[in-house]
């Protein structure tokens, strides 16, 4: 055939396209990177078509076409076999059996003189080396000490020339940064390994307690652990703030027991479905088939509930705005102070592991606000990608745990910068905002996960600085990163990787790398590495049969991914787990409706407590699969809370110092007593006659000491609050001569 002929009308004819022609434009993305929009394929022609309408003269020719998409040395082709109209098709070459023909014609009579010279050279190069080797053996071993001091020169030298190339030539250069390829280096930890630790909470007697370790004991209770996790600053700041205001609208006051009653009713509501909220406190059924609420029975009358949601406050506020102060941070006041709380009590109290997440959350309100107008919300914050709108909050998190470390609310610029120390122009808003979110672990050399968000070489550069990791997703703040080089490196599948080192005075010390999932990732970090991690399995549907009218299948995606990867994949996800516990399961948000915008905000860091406490009460006791469920917990949780005895004179609650405030109702039935601490009281159970029916005489027990079995209808109250079994501590009184109570107090409460 001559040169000009059209190949796309012969079958194997080299014919070429771009190829979003081809495949989807997700595949392209994959394959090719940044060049997917221009890139072209090749292939062969398997087929002719052509196909003309009735009644037109033109016909509609359409190839047929075996297309390469990716071809990688080492690893299988990518090919897909698609039809492509003629006209968006150019001609590339021959067909495959042409080109051999006309190579084997092409072999001249010189070739082959050629040939036969290098054969003769060959000959009389071995006959050389026979002669050689007739030598002594003395001679020998000089000539192979010779070669060894030449080889090591040799590798010496070429060790030289490779630190003169990695010096001199990188691969990369992004804005004075410069890049290096070293596919060996990539595979090894950058700046070391980073140890695995486990996270624990602080008791307020000092104790940790971390994973498992209350699974056997279970010393403390669901309401202990909220009591871990709510600052004890925080209640008393609430209790003062909230009593002012009801002082001054002429209320009965209240008290932290009050307030933890109160927060328990919230909890419990958040159990039912109701339309309005005084139907809580409801004696009538509303359907023969739903009973009662019956919210009476919590001792908060429906009354006192509103009064306490009207004038709660978490934070103290001015009743007259200062001079010199802002609107926006006027407002803020009553906000800032419960946040400062909890990051300061989070700071002190919990230690996280060795991986913490950044991320952000939203507190739902769609009522006034914004930066245009000085009333209601400061910053409304509205965010497709969000579920929710309102105020957007920026957190840190504890990477294994889930729980809340650190918050900070998204306020306008001014208010920024107004409160700023300082204000860095070469780096970027969110390295100064990460750097603020994980200040109080810094020095730890634990690793941080953010998304794009956050991430850029300069947060990476900017944690190095006060020793700690950093792993993120670059997808805006390319700035110094290599995404021009990255970019257009080719992929034939996913898990494949590619990455480059940046060098510092220590050493390597950035890996910046592309990862291939269901599109491109790249990530900029300085932990981890890209030997390989645990895959990850995904199941999904998919189209295996092709035939008309067939059923889909379950298919078991396994990817493969860095280690890298699997380090910020274990800990990215945890704040928007935790989002999904506050919103969906305890829905605190969405169960209360409310008209200002402070209390919207502040119960949802309320419901920021109440989740980490399920997730610390679930790590310290182990609880599987199988355990008890979230929303178990919260009834569970809401009952201690309504029962609670904080503000009695007895019971478990430590108040001030080492004073222990006694008990003077009973903790299961809220009846008073007649004593403090451990005291006999009457048994409040009554005995039964055969048919089950009460009577009004008191139930009698056999007495417990070890040396009487009379009867007795008195039981130590200390032993009864505290004790998990079914049988009472009966105990004979004093009145009958014996000693049985003095000796059981001397035996286990002196």
């Amino acid at each position: 055939m001559s040169s000009t002929t059209d190949y796309r009308k012969v079958v194997g004819g080299l014919v070429s396209t771009r190829a979003t022609l081809v495949t989807s434009e997700i595949n392209c993305r994959r394959y090719f990177g940044d060049n997917w929009k221009t890139k072209e394929v090749t292939g062969r022609v398997l087929e002719r078509t052509s196909v003309r309408a009735p009644g037109s003269k033109r016909a509609t020719v359409t190839l047929l076409v075996k297309w390469i998409l990716v071809s990688e040395p080492g690893k299988p082709e990518v090919v897909r076999t698609s039809s492509v109209n003629v006209r968006s098709v150019k001609s590339v070459g021959p067909p495959l059996e042409e080109t051999e023909t006309n190579t084997i014609r092409g072999t001249t009579k010189e070739t082959i003189d050629e040939a036969n010279q290098e054969t003769v050279d060959a000959t009389n190069t071995t006959n050389a080396t026979n002669t050689t080797n007739t030598t002594n053996t003395s001679d020998a071993t000089n000539i192979t000490n010779i070669t060894n001091e030449a080889t090591n020169e040799t590798k010496d030298e070429t060790n030289d020339e490779r630190n003169d190339e990695r010096n001199n030539n990188p691969a990369a250069e992004a804005h004075g940064c410069e890049w290096y390829e070293d596919d060996f280096r990539t595979q090894f930890p950058i700046r070391g390994e980073v140890g695995q630790r486990g996270w624990f909470i602080r008791t307020t007697v000092g104790e940790q307690i971390g994973m498992n370790q209350d699974a056997l004991t279970k010393k403390y209770s669901r309401l202990d652990y909220f009591l871990m996790m709510m600052p004890p600053k925080a209640l008393r700041e609430i209790c003062r703030c909230t009593n002012i205001q009801l002082r001054e609208n002429r209320k009965a006051e209240t008290t932290i027991g009050g307030l933890i009653q109160f927060f328990g009713v919230m909890v419990l509501a958040t159990r039912f479905e109701f339309t309005d909220r005084r139907s809580l406190w409801s004696t009538t059924a509303p359907t023969k088939y739903i009973p009662a609420c019956k919210f009476g029975q919590t001792g908060l009358s429906r009354d006192r509930f509103d009064e306490l949601w009207y004038n709660i406050r978490f934070s103290h506020q001015p009743r007259e705005k200062p001079d010199g102060m802002a609107s926006e941070s006027y407002r803020w006041l009553l906000v800032d102070g419960f946040v400062s709380m909890i990051n300061e009590h989070r700071a002190n109290n919990f230690s996280p592991s060795d991986l913490i997440c950044v991320d952000e959350s939203m507190s739902r309100w769609y009522g006034q606000g914004g930066y245009w107008i000085n009333h209601g919300l400061p910053q409304y914050i509205a965010i497709d990608r969000k579920p929710e709108d309102g105020c957007e909050i920026q957190n840190a998190a504890c990477g294994r745990s889930g729980v809340m470390l650190r918050l900070k609310l998204v306020k306008t610029a001014e208010e920024e910068h107004r409160h700023a120390e300082e204000v860095e122009s070469g780096l970027t808003h969110g390295a100064m905002v990460l750097r603020s979110l994980v200040s109080p672990w810094a020095m730890s050399d634990r690793i941080v996960c953010a998304d794009s968000y956050f991430a850029s070489v300069s947060a990476a550069q900017e944690l190095l600085k006060i020793n700690l990791r950093f792993i993120g997703v670059v997808k805006m703040a390319t700035k110094k990163y290599p995404k021009a080089y990255l970019g257009q490196v080719e992929f034939s599948e996913r898990g494949n990787r590619k990455g480059l080192i940046h060098y510092a005075e220590g050493g390597v010390d950035m890996l910046a790398f592309v990862w291939v999932d269901r599109e491109r990732r790249h990530f900029i970090a300085t932990a981890g590495s890209l030997k390989e991690g645990r895959p990850y399995e995904r199941f999904r549907w998919r189209q295996i049969d092709q035939t008309p009218d067939a059923l889909p299948e379950r298919v078991k995606l396994t990817v493969p991914q860095p280690y890298a990867c699997e380090l910020y994949y274990d800990a990215c996800g945890k704040i928007d787990q935790h989002n999904r516990h506050r919103q969906d399961t305890l829905q605190l948000e969405k169960k209360f409706k409310c008209h200002d915008w402070s209390l919207r905000v502040n119960m949802t860091m309320l419901g920021i407590i109440l989740v980490d406490t399920w997730l610390v009460w679930k790590g310290c006791r182990g609880i599987g699969s199988r355990g008890e469920t979230q929303k178990e917990f919260y009834a569970l949780l809401a009952e201690e809370m309504v029962d609670n005895a904080f503000d009695t004179i007895g019971g478990r609650w430590r108040m001030r110092g080492d004073e222990v405030s006694p008990s003077a109702v009973a903790l299961s039935t809220g009846e008073p007593r007649s004593g403090v601490f451990a005291h006999l009281t009457p048994t409040k159970k009554r005995q039964k006659k055969r048919d089950g029916q009460l009577t009004a005489i008191a139930l009698r027990g056999r007495c417990r000491s070890d040396n009487c079995t009379m009867k007795s209808k008195y039981v130590c109250s200390l032993c009864h609050d505290n004790s998990d079994e079914t049988r009472d501590m009966w105990l004979c009184h004093s009145d009958t001569g014996r000693s049985c109570f003095a000796d059981h107090m001397a035996k286990y409460h002196l």
